[in-house]
This record gives C-alpha cells, structure tokens and sequence, in this order.
C-alpha cells in the first residue's frame, strides 16, 4: 500500500505539481511583461503631453519675439500685448536684458513696476543654453520671485544682427506638469 502511494506521488501529483509551478511563473511573467508595457506606454504619454506644454510655450514666445512692437522697442504695448496672451494661455512672459541682468517687464505685474534684478541660477543656465544653442532651451524648476511658486522657465533669445538683444521667457508652473501627471494616472 505504501509503495501504491508512493509511486502514485511521484508518478501524478509531482508532475502535476511541477505543471502547476511552470503554469504560474508563465502567467506571471506574462503579467509583469503587460504591466511594464502598460508603464512604457503611460510614460510615452506624458513625455508627449510635456512635449506639448513646451511646444506651445515655444510657439508663443517665437511669436512674441517677432512682434512688431518688440522689435520697435514700444514695451507699454508690447506688456499689453504679452499680458493678454499670457492671460489667455495661464502662463507669465517675461522679457529679460540679458546686458544688464534685469527684467524689463513681467506679465505679472503693471508695465512701469521696479524691474527685478539677476535672476536665479536655473534661468541663468536656461539662457547660456539658449544662447549657445540659438534655440529654446527649457530650465530647472526654481521657485518664482514673484509668484512663490515653483516654475520651469521656457527661454529663447531674442537677437539682433546675432547679436542677443533681449530673452523671452515663459514660466510654467509645475502645477501644470502635476495635472499632466494626475491626468495619466485617472
């Protein structure tokens, strides 16, 4: 009898065990493998989504960089102009003297405010990158001076006869990327 069930053991419930055991790691696998696909594929999604936010933010300032009243220098209707945009799209524009390191205007605050000196590390670096690159160039998060908050800068040199007159720039809350990210996970 003993040798009946030892052989029956061996012979049925091993194997079954060891089917079982082989069936359970494959769907596993198989479960991770759809799980990191489903991962792969969300990133992919905010990596767009982002690349959105910065394309349009690239699209404006290249816009208001060629501005008629930009390049005649008429910043009370260029800051009318900005600030209607920026009003339109929740963002800050920022026009920047790269020369003498302050903030001509803000859409943050009435054309004519006490200018802002210097700037925080990040923007200085979004701008050698600009400048270096004659493109965009996109920021750090730092902490805004005026709004508190922490933003990422989308800067683009303004030149004259390769020459940077000014830096445009728009400030994006990271609330934005924050929303993006909510948005991915629902």
């Amino acid at each position: 009898m003993r040798t009946y069930f030892g052989a029956l053991i061996v012979g049925v419930l091993i194997p079954g065990l060891l089917i079982a055991g082989w069936l359970a790691i494959s769907a596993a696998r198989s479960e991770r493998a759809q799980l990191e696909q489903n991962a792969a594929q969300t990133a992919r999604e905010i990596a767009a989504a982002i690349d959105r936010e910065i394309a349009t933010a690239k699209g404006t300032l290249t816009a208001l960089a060629s501005s008629r009243l930009l390049l005649a220098d008429n910043f009370v209707e260029f800051h009318r102009q900005a600030t209607e945009v920026a009003r339109k799209l929740d963002i800050q524009i920022v026009l920047r003297d790269p020369n003498r390191d302050y903030q001509i205007l803000t859409t943050r605050t009435p054309m004519g405010s006490q200018p802002l000196q210097g700037s925080p590390p990040e923007l200085r670096l979004a701008e050698q990158q600009a400048l270096s690159s004659g493109d965009i160039a996109v920021s750090n998060v730092f902490l805004g001076r005026l709004t508190k908050t922490t933003i990422s800068a989308v800067v683009v040199p303004v030149m004259r006869n390769g020459v940077p007159t000014y830096f445009l720039e728009v400030a994006i809350p990271t609330k934005k990327y924050a929303e993006i990210l909510q948005r991915s996970v629902a």
